[in-house]
């Protein structure tokens, strides 16, 4: 996932006294970009704006910047690859206190442009299109009944986003609110940066419903459904370590340590196991473990996405790292490790010297002696891991239109 650092200039241009700046990415769309430009402006015009077209070309070699051009659109080249860094390239140079982003393969209406601008003067800061109508064709049956719904539900649950269309990318927007997002990612999963950066940052988010065509284009699609669509998701687990790998990883902490606590001392309470006791502490030593897993991977997955701004810390991870050194770690895991090694150490000592006692019994030292041992050792590595996570981050500057990715590197 490709992405940028530092803080953008969220201000317009001098000398800007502009309503509205309609935004297109484009790359290779020769066959419907001037239409779209012409229908942008009437839009612009329609409503009574001062305004301009903006097309962030993304590297085309089919002449759509010239097309564009020609049809009064203010084309700025935009060097880094990817649809997200095309429109991030074009935002940045517009001079509009709003912006509508819509796509330039003909598939927007632009005459929706007035929904839009009514949401902003109501001082909405972002809105988002929901599709509920369109021409055969113009969504994928996988988009429209897999893709779009999954991806919308597991936002509105971990981010509360009022959405029902994650990925329409037809929506208007405050510039300066957009900018000072600090959105990084340059691929199609910029759509969802920009929802759930919006929904952590209270803005004020609308949803208006919008026609959508058919693309107007005879070459396939940029967009690939599954890559691009993981992309979404992967990028959303990443934004929520919290709701998706350290709740979930607490609550089977507690749930496996209280059964655990349980089966060790039911036999002392008189209660019969009724044979499960050896099954039922194996499990809850691989659920101990496997939460603590889940639990210090999420740990480290939010240090992660906060070292590269995707996330704000919170005041609780601020007091937890400013407390939180790698030599701590380490000697609370060497504490643990010695903890498990000595327990399994008395539990051999003890059954060489009772060879009559139970199997249950062993199996209980074993359980326990061993799951303090994996905590300890998994203490320590986190220690380290941690630690590298913590390491300063230098990346490419601000400024997507003159930030071309390094040789080699995908968009």
């Amino acid at each position: 996932m490709a992405g940028m650092t530092g803080p953008r200039d969220p201000s317009p241009p001098q000398d800007s006294d502009l309503d509205l700046s309609i935004v297109m990415p484009c790359l290779n769309e020769a066959e419907t970009v001037a239409r779209c430009v012409t229908e942008a402006r009437a839009a612009i015009d329609r409503a009574g704006l001062r305004g301009e077209v903006v097309v962030g070309d993304n590297g085309s070699t089919d002449g759509s910047r010239e097309l564009a051009a020609a049809a009064g659109a203010r084309v700025v080249p935009v060097a880094t690859r990817g649809y997200g860094a095309a429109i991030l390239g074009g935002v940045e140079a517009a001079r509009g206190r709003w912006v509508i982003i819509a796509d330039s393969d003909g598939q927007h209406d632009f005459a929706d442009v007035d929904l839009f601008v009514a949401k902003l003067r109501e001082g909405y800061e972002l809105v988002v299109g929901k599709r509920v109508s369109g021409e055969p064709g113009a969504v994928s049956r996988k988009s429209r009944y897999i893709g779009t719904p999954i991806i919308s539900t597991i936002g509105r649950v971990l981010f509360g986003a009022p959405l029902s269309d994650f990925n329409c990318g037809f929506r208007g927007v405050d510039r300066e609110r957009m900018l000072s997002l600090g959105l990084r990612t340059t691929g199609m999963e910029l759509a969802s940066e920009h929802i759930i950066k919006s929904a952590l940052a209270r803005l004020r988010i609308a949803q208006v419903p919008v026609n959508v065509r058919a693309p107007g284009r005879s070459r396939p699609a940029h967009l690939r459904p599954f890559s691009d669509g993981w992309r979404h998701l992967r990028f959303m687990l990443l934004m929520s370590p919290r709701g998706t790998l350290i709740a979930p990883g607490l609550a089977l902490m507690v749930l496996s340590l209280l059964a655990g606590v349980w089966l060790v001392i039911h036999p002392l309470l008189g209660v019969p196991s009724g044979g499960f006791s050896g099954p039922g502490l194996a499990l809850s030593a691989l659920g101990l473990l496997a939460g603590y897993q889940a639990a210090t991977l999420g740990v480290a997955a939010h240090v992660y996405a906060v070292e590269q701004g995707l996330l704000q810390p919170t005041a609780f991870l601020k007091a937890g790292l400013k407390r939180f050194t790698m030599e701590r770690g380490i000697v609370v895991g060497l504490v643990l490790g010695a903890g498990g090694l000595a327990t399994l150490v008395m539990g051999l000592i003890t059954a060489l010297a009772r060879p009559e006692q139970t199997a249950i019994s062993s199996l209980q030292v074993a359980c326990v002696g061993g799951v303090l041992l994996a905590l300890g050792l998994q203490t320590v590595l986190m220690s380290f891991f941690y630690s590298m996570l913590g390491l300063p981050y230098r990346g490419r500057p601000a400024g997507m239109a003159s930030a071309p990715l390094a040789a080699g590197s995908k968009p």
